[in-house]
């Protein structure tokens, strides 16, 4: 659905896909959008997840915590991002993970070099 444009991992370009666009930016807030771009901003491409916290994708976009929760709920409702709950070795708790649909994003940029060539 999106994805870093650069190998050098966190620099570099981010590219939303139209299907993302077509299918979910009209339900999404502008704040929704900006929150899955600060997601995706933070994907690691060897661990296939993005797990900044909830404070600093506020802090990035300049909103509080409760902002970033309640979108990130629309996003896990729509299936842009799926959770997994982490906790430390002593048992407290750590940023969650998402998971990204971003192999589909590469999908839709490979049909769409092949229509454009």
């Amino acid at each position: 659905m999106a994805q870093q444009t650069s190998d050098s991992g966190r620099s570099g370009r981010i590219a939303i896909s139209r299907r993302l666009y077509d299918g979910f930016a009209l339900r999404l807030t502008s704040t929704e959008l900006v929150v899955y771009v600060a997601l995706v901003r933070h994907w690691d491409p060897m661990s296939r997840v993005s797990a900044p916290s909830f404070a600093e994708i506020g802090r990035e976009l300049g909103v509080d915590r409760g902002t970033v929760i309640r979108a990130m709920r629309t996003l896990e409702a729509l299936g842009l991002a799926r959770k997994t709950i982490r906790t430390g070795e002593d048992g407290g708790s750590l940023s969650n993970q998402y998971a990204l649909p971003l192999e589909d994003q590469a999908d839709d940029a490979e049909a769409a070099s092949g229509r454009q060539a």
